[in-house]
This record gives structure tokens, sequence and C-alpha cells, in this order.
């Protein structure tokens, strides 16, 4: 009775309330923000495969609207501390604070200076400043040979080490006969440089985005995303009850929280099969399927986004960050499509010939200030074309004028999207009912929601996340910039991630679809990359065997993912016409998904939340 109750009372109650509140706060407040279903175009265009590959695979790190996601893992004995969110914190905050004035390689240096006391506890401060200044100089000198023909002579991590020690030891004893620096610390001295470049690299693009048309979209889509990562989560773990199915020692039956260990190899197979009638139905279910459509469509539209804004940040950021060989030798990774390198390359010039950090800022900010919205009968090279020539007017931006919408108002437009739809309402019945069924939740979003600038507040910071290791284990950290918004008592943060409101299951689902995505490819090699990749963290926390689960048991399961359903004009076709017989393809479609998912997740048990998990968009 009490469920009934719920269901059919408090639940609309709740969801209706929001919806109510969300139209009064557009109309007092007036809210410069373009309503989300509008964007159509961004669908119709296609883009390079290469940025998911090298999100899953090969990048340092990823900046992706919502947070700086530092992917390599550094060695905490390269910082004063060993607190993840505090280096991550001090560092931000240096380079925020440097960057107007000093530029890039400056920055490094004074970031540098602050951060490598403890490495060289008997140098004084001025030695320091020097054994930085040196070490940036070389990095940016030697880090990837280039001839005039445009050949790079591409080093392994060792040999690289090797040649800047050298290099060093030869400099510095030139300024002192006395210097005898320990190899393994100048080493340490190249990975905290190298961090601090990485960071600054990431910085670059989220203040390139921050307060722009594009920057508010990307708020929008990622918020979306994580709304409908809940609602699918929620509905897969109805019908899938892992804690009912397997055991309350594995999961939780009132929440899709994994909280014990793996399952052996045989264990999770015969799970897998035990439930093939409910896969089969929920292939079936129309509520599934769309909600799915939901998850795959979000996956699109931001991938798709980021390979726009790429064409325009990416270059910009090489030619103030970087140094002259990285464009040579990361241009083709990049930028597969040959109009989009066309693009890059006019980007990258003008950018190096212009030289000025602030300048070249000021410009990318103008060309990400078009509306994709207004583009439905346009293709990717008249985008590109029309943002290249914003591109080229002018770098004060003094005529341009900039948002800082809220989240709160990027919310209330997105529950305004969702109650306009009768299946998409109910995505409001669970994050509202889970909000208000714990009152330290309730007080927390409460606070957050009145005071939180928003990630793509150009007069805020990025959040910033990394993993140390540490005495031969993971230690992460997120630095938030709002962390202390919620008052002189600050109300304790009552979940890890928002997902986390209906278990923490919902975080391995956009890794487990990259992941897929890469799987249903005909060439392997990105796949086969990301599993190494997340295998070399894995192996931190216990789990030594992930490429051959990932691999060679997911080929034993012959699992088969159909790579057309990716595509925007399929996942469309059912999302917004009910196309009967697509709808049904992109079931079948699910079914096998589900059938990769679980199974991961069965085999790393709760160690599945650690796989890598940041919504939004991918930029490098």
């Amino acid at each position: 009775m009490a469920n009934s109750l719920d269901d059919w009372f408090i639940k609309p109650l709740l969801r209706n309330a929001a919806i109510a509140v969300a139209k009064a706060y557009r109309y007092i407040k007036r809210i410069d923000v373009t309503p989300i279903e509008k964007l159509k175009a961004p669908s119709r265009i296609r883009v390079n495969n290469k940025l998911i590959g090298l999100y899953a695979g090969e990048a340092k790190a990823v900046m992706t609207g919502r947070f700086i996601n530092v992917l390599e893992v550094y060695d905490a004995r390269i910082f004063p501390y060993k607190n993840a969110e505090k280096i991550n914190a001090e560092v931000t905050k240096c380079i925020a604070d440097l960057i107007h004035k000093l530029g890039s390689k400056g920055t490094i240096i004074e970031c540098c200076k602050r951060m490598a006391g403890s490495l060289f506890e008997q140098e004084p401060k001025e030695t320091i400043e020097e054994y930085c200044r040196q070490m940036t100089d070389l990095i940016y000198k030697l880090d990837g040979k280039i001839n005039y023909e445009g050949d790079v002579e591409e080093y392994s991590k060792k040999t690289g080490y090797s040649i800047y020690l050298t290099e060093f030891e030869k400099n510095m004893k030139e300024r002192s006969e006395s210097f005898n620096a320990p190899s393994d610390r100048v080493y340490q001295l190249i990975d905290l440089i190298d961090y601090i470049q990485t960071l600054l690299h990431e910085y670059t693009h989220w203040y390139m985005l921050a307060g722009t048309k594009i920057g508010i979209l990307i708020s929008q889509l990622s918020w979306r995303e994580r709304i409908d990562v809940i609602g699918f989560t929620g509905l897969i773990y109805d019908k899938i009850n892992l804690g009912k199915i397997v055991g309350e020692q594995f999961a939780k039956k009132d929440k899709a929280d994994i909280i014990g260990e793996r399952l052996k190899e045989g264990e999770a197979k015969k799970v897998l099969a035990d439930m093939n009638k409910l896969l089969d139905e929920l292939a079936k279910d129309r509520k599934a399927i769309k909600y799915f459509s939901s998850i795959l469509s979000d996956f699109n539209h931001l991938y798709e986004i980021s390979g726009i804004v790429s064409v325009f940040i990416e270059p910009s950021t090489w030619a103030l960050v970087e140094n002259e060989t990285y464009f040579h030798r990361n241009a083709d990774k990049y930028f597969t499509d040959p109009t989009m390198k066309e693009y890059a390359e006019y980007v990258y010039k003008f950018s190096k010939d212009l030289g000025d950090y602030e300048k070249v800022v000021n410009r990318v900010k103008r060309a990400l200030q078009i509306d994709l919205t207004q583009y439905s009968n346009k293709d990717l090279n008249d985008i590109l074309n029309d943002m290249f020539e914003k591109f080229k007017e002018d770098d004060s931006n003094s005529d341009v004028l900039f948002s800082n919408v809220s989240l709160r108002s990027i919310l209330m437009d997105l529950i305004i999207y969702y109650g306009k739809n009768p299946l998409e309402k109910e995505k409001i019945d669970i994050i509202t009912s889970a909000v208000m069924r714990d009152e330290e939740t309730l007080k927390y979003v409460l606070k957050i929601m009145s005071r939180y600038k928003g990630e793509l507040n150009r007069h805020g910071l990025p959040s910033v996340c990394s993993d140390l290791v540490y005495e031969g284990r993971l230690i992460g950290g997120c630095f938030n910039p709002d962390v202390g918004i919620t008052g002189d008592k600050p109300v304790k943060r009552p979940f890890g991630s928002l997902e986390e409101i209906v278990g923490n299951l919902a975080l391995s689902l956009k890794p487990a679809l990259i992941l897929a995505y890469l799987y249903s490819l005909d060439d392997k090699t990105d796949y086969k990359r990301a599993v190494q990749k997340i295998a070399e963290r894995l192996k931190y926390l216990g789990i030594d065997d992930f490429t051959k689960i990932a691999i060679d048991e997911i080929e034993d399961l012959k699992i088969q993912l159909n790579k057309e359903i990716f595509y925007n004009t399929t996942i469309e076709k059912c999302l917004n016409n009910d196309d009967k017989v697509i709808c049904e393809k992109i079931g079948e479609f699910l079914k096998e998904f589900l059938r990769y998912w679980i199974y991961i997740v069965l085999r790393l048990g709760r160690v599945q939340e650690m796989l890598p998990n940041r919504h939004g968009i991918f930029l490098f």
C-alpha cells in the first residue's frame, strides 16, 4: 500500500512541484539558456572516431566540461604532501593566479618552485628556482626533436629522462662546480613539471570554454547525461537486482550499490546465463529502449560537439602551452577528418603568430560564442568556417557578452525539458524521491543549488581530479572549488558523486559504453589499447587480470555489438519517431550491451566504480 501511494501520489506531487518551480524561475529570472531540445545540428555531423580512443587509451588528462581529470598516475613522492585533493587545489590556484602575468613557461617555473622544495630540502629557494627553470627549458627544447621536413624523433620515456638528466647535469655544473643533486630527485623534478604542464594544458581548455554559449550547452548536456544515467540505472536495477540475483554479500537490494568481492569467471558466466530471460524482457521493454536511446543520444551529442570544439581549443592550446613539435606529433591523431585538420592548422598558425596567452584565449572564446542550435541546415565545413571567421575578427572581446549561467539555471531548464515528455518525467521522480528520502542529501542539495556558481562560470575555477601512487596503492582525490560554499558550517556531502543516489553501479555505465563502442568497431586496436590502460590502473586495486576479462572472456561470451546503433540517425528514429524496426534493433543491441556491462561488473565487484567514469565531453 505504501509503495502504491508513493507511485500514485507522492512522486507525481514532487515532480509537478519541481516543474512548477522551474517554470516560475525561468519566467522571473529570464535566464539566458537556449532550450536544450533545440539542439539538432550536431546529430547530423560526423566527426573523427579518434577522440574516444584517445580518452580511453593515450591521453595524460581530459577536460570534460565539468572536470579536469588527470588520467596519468603520478608518484606521490614528487609532491610536498600526499593528498591528491590538496595538490590539485594548490597547482590549479597557482596556474590561475599566474598565467595572465607570466605566460605558460613562466607559470610552470613558478609553480614548480612552490612545489619542489620537498625534493631538494637542503637547497635555497634561488637554487630550486634555477632547477625548475633549467628543466622546464630542456623539456620545451627536447620533448620530441623535429627537423625541417617536419619529421619527429620520438623517445621512450626512459630514454627521454636520460637525455634530460645528462643535459641538466651539464648545464648546472657549468653554473656551479658543487652541483650534486641525486639523479632520482631530478627524475622526480621532471615528473613534477610534467604534472604542472599537463594541468596547465587542461586549465587552458577550461578557461577558453568558460562563459561561452558552447560552454553553457556542454554544461546542459553533461547534466542531462548524468540524469539519464541515473534514470537508466534505476530502471535496469528494478529488473536486474544483483542483490537478489547474486546475494546481499555482493550488492544491495534497495539500491544499485555493488559492495562485495568480484565473482570468479565460471560464477560470473553462470549468473549471466541465468539472467538471460530477464535480458530478453528488457530488450523488448519500450521504456528501457527509450531510456537507453537517450543515453546513446547524449553520448553522440557530447562526442560530436567535442570534435567541433577541439578544432579551436586543441591547436590554440598547443601553440600556447606546448613546444614547437607538439602539433606535428599529434595533429594526425586528433584530426583524422581532412576538413577538421585543415582548420586546425589555420588555428595553430594564427595562434602561434599571435603568441599572447590572453589574446589567443579571447579569440577562441569569440569562436565558441556561436549558437550550435541555429545550424540545423549546415554541414561541418559551414560551422567551422563561421567559427574561424569569428576567431580571426578581434582579440579584445569588448563587444562580446559572456554569460555566468549558474548551475541552478541549467537544472531548472532541464527540469522543464524532462517535464514535457511522459516517459522522461519519471526521471524527475527518481531524483526527487532519492533526495527527499534522506535528510542530509536534501540539505546538501538545497545549499548547493543556491550557491554553486556552475562548472563553466568564467569567474570560477575548474574541479580537478587525479590519482597518485603511494606505497604501492592508489590515493585519489578531487579539488572542488565550491566545497566551502555551503556556509560556515559545511554540510557533509552525503554521496561521492550525484549518480550514487541510485547506487555506485551508475558510475561504471559510461566507461562500459565507451568500451562497448570501441569493441563494436571492426578494428579492435583502440579497444585493446583502452583495456590495457585501464588494466594498469586496476592493478593498484588488486585486479591483475582485467586484460583477460575484457578481451578473452568477453570474446568467449560471443557478444555482438552492432556499431551502426551508435549512428545518430538510427537513435533519432527510435527516440523521436517511434520507428518500430529501429527500436527493435536498439533493443537487441541493449541486450548485448547489458551482457557486456553486467559481466564486467560481476568480474570486478565493488572495484567497478573505479573505472574511468567522468561524464561530459572529451578534450585533451
